[in-house]
């Protein structure tokens, strides 16, 4: 699979049971449907109060290239 960002051959990294999408060449992480929900839950539980916020506003949702390599 091809970054959406920069078009790099993406490569797999697991956290715990989650397979994510990361791209070595910008630095972008990629997440199918609810594993960064997933992803937060794992690396901290006690996150768990912000899954009512997550999703609310899509446009806070937006993906930046701010402070990605190559974007």
């Amino acid at each position: 699979m091809q970054c959406p960002n920069c078009k790099a051959e993406l490569t797999q990294k697991t956290l715990n049971d989650i397979n994510l999408d990361e791209c070595e060449s910008c630095g972008g992480i990629w997440f199918d449907v609810d594993e960064l929900r997933r992803a937060k839950d794992i690396v901290d539980p006690d996150l768990r109060w912000m899954d009512f916020e997550i999703g609310k506003d899509k446009a806070k949702l937006q993906a930046s290239d701010k402070h990605r390599r190559g974007g």
